[in-house]
């Protein structure tokens, strides 16, 4: 069995050798498994060594096996390496396209919804409570300076209301509500529900959610004939889609293995619930495994960024290894004003010590950011940055939560000057958004956010970072080794 696990890449990445860790996740056959692997440290190498052990040692025919991921990406990262690469044909899905599946077996629609506030606008001008609910709620402070950001504030309580309306789907609303303002809204929000559904039905339409909803209850009536369910990306999962894998699991002879990393679970704001992964391992008494060697950073950055994000209360402890050594992998330039000469510089440093042929990602928070960059010396072409002195340098742009699970040979993270909206964000959430939310400390996603924005590198990561109002998680990391500040007057950047 040692020989076969050593050869199991041999003819398609000779590379690739899996780890002592990675072999015993592939052997383990018990009901179901979890595993935490670390940032880069080959989960889509797992779980392709699982899914072919599973089919030439275990004998599993390839339709007995279910992969599902989140997003098309991942989709086809996974397609290419398991179905293209080794030939094995087994279903790879998102949890949309499962969901749906199960769906149009028992009942007939005719198109799927990718955004719905069309829908709900209308609803929400039809519905007689809308202008008193509207009046209760904007009496919030918080709520009324968002307001102030929007044409009217009818504007801003419909854009308010639709992302609501989204995430009360995916909320267990069980509880007593204490707080009258939120109870009014929600009970607002029960109101719509089954109008919208109604249109729906009428409409013979399906929206997103409502596919994942409707499968729970459908699953029971379709032969799923699966054997073997993966899980990828299992630290973004919500309530619903957690209680659809449940559901399968309860009335099927299925063995699941779920893989994620806690530490890069940052979607709270779509309904990720961070909880349910933590608590994963109790509720479906799953043996845990964790992934540590990572093949991306280097050991002086992960010592860093590892003690950086188990600052946060509830994480798994992980002891991250690499047989990669560099010397300070980070690096600060602290400016007051000259952002677009600092990239000159930093590209430059990066082409110095790497050369041309090194891609490089300019990572920033929100899309926004990178127009307060570009200028004379640089354009931009949809995510792809042109650097006018070496037109034929590889630069992306890409928000940090677009560059989860991608991997450059370095990377700069730009912070414009911003007190509420930079690391940490101090944006302030209405009672009513942070209730409907996953129930945990903001702060804790911030932390992981700027952990993930500093694991996508290869090599270093450059921080542009504000000398007025620099950020809290940077005056953090600035007192680990290997940690370097560089001093910008030298050279004529302020």
């Amino acid at each position: 069995m040692e020989e076969y696990l050593n050869n199991i890449f041999s003819g398609i990445d000779d590379n690739i050798r899996l780890d002592d860790e990675q072999k015993k996740v592939i052997l383990d056959n018990s009901k179901n498994i979890m595993v935490i692997a670390g940032a880069g440290a080959g989960k889509t190498t797992v779980i392709t060594a699982k899914v072919k052990y599973l089919i030439e040692i275990k004998n599993i025919k390839p339709e007995n096996i279910l992969i599902i991921s989140f997003t098309n990406k991942a989709i086809e990262e996974l397609k290419q390496r398991i179905n293209e690469d080794f030939n094995l044909n087994v279903v790879i899905s998102t949890f949309h396209s499962f969901a749906f599946n199960i769906v149009k077996n028992s009942e007939n629609h005719k198109e799927i919804i990718v955004d719905n506030k069309k829908i709900l606008t209308k609803l929400i001008k039809k519905n007689s409570e809308t202008k008193k609910i509207m009046k209760y709620i904007s009496k919030n402070r918080i709520y009324k300076k968002e307001e102030k950001r929007y044409n009217s504030p009818k504007e801003y309580f419909i854009n308010f209301t639709v992302e609501n309306f989204n995430l009360f789907r995916m909320k267990e609303l069980n509880i007593k509500i204490e707080d009258r303002r939120i109870c009014k809204y929600v009970s607002y929000l029960s109101n719509i529900l089954p109008k919208y559904k109604q249109y729906l039905i009428e409409k013979q339409k399906i929206d997103f959610e409502d596919m994942i909803i409707r499968a729970i209850d459908l699953v029971s009536k379709n032969n799923l004939a699966y054997k073997y369910i993966i899980i990828d990306e299992f630290q973004d999962i919500s309530l619903n889609r957690y209680l659809l894998i449940k559901k399968i699991t309860e009335i099927m002879d299925v063995k699941t293995m779920v893989v994620g990393d806690d530490w890069q679970a940052i979607y709270s704001f779509a309904g990720s619930d961070n909880n349910l992964f933590l608590n994963y391992s109790k509720d479906m008494a799953a043996k845990i495994y964790k992934i540590t060697k990572t093949y991306r950073n280097s050991q002086e950055l992960i010592d860093i960024v590892g003690n950086f994000v188990m600052r946060n209360e509830r994480q798994i402890k992980k002891n991250l290894v690499s047989d990669k050594k560099i010397n300070n992998p980070i690096v600060i330039y602290r400016i007051k004003r000259d952002i677009e000469k600092v990239l000159c510089y930093t590209i430059d440093e990066i082409i110095g010590e790497y050369g041309l042929n090194k891609n490089i990602l300019i990572l920033g928070r929100y899309k926004k950011d990178i127009d307060k960059v570009i200028g004379n010396e640089f354009s931009i072409n949809h995510e792809n940055i042109i650097y006018r002195k070496e037109k034929q340098l590889r630069i992306t742009y890409l928000t940090i939560h677009s560059s989860k699970g991608l991997g450059y040979d370095n990377v700069i993270l730009i912070m414009p000057n911003s007190k509420v909206y930079g690391f940490p964000n101090n944006k302030n959430e209405d009672p009513i958004r942070k209730f409907l939310l996953p129930n945990e400390e903001k702060i804790m996603e911030e932390r992981r956010l700027f952990y993930v924005a500093l694991t996508r590198t290869k090599n270093k990561v450059y921080i542009v970072s504000n000398k007025k109002n620099e950020s809290k998680f940077v005056k953090e990391i600035i007192k680990e080794k290997n940690v370097v500040v560089k001093n910008m007057k030298k050279h004529n950047i302020k």
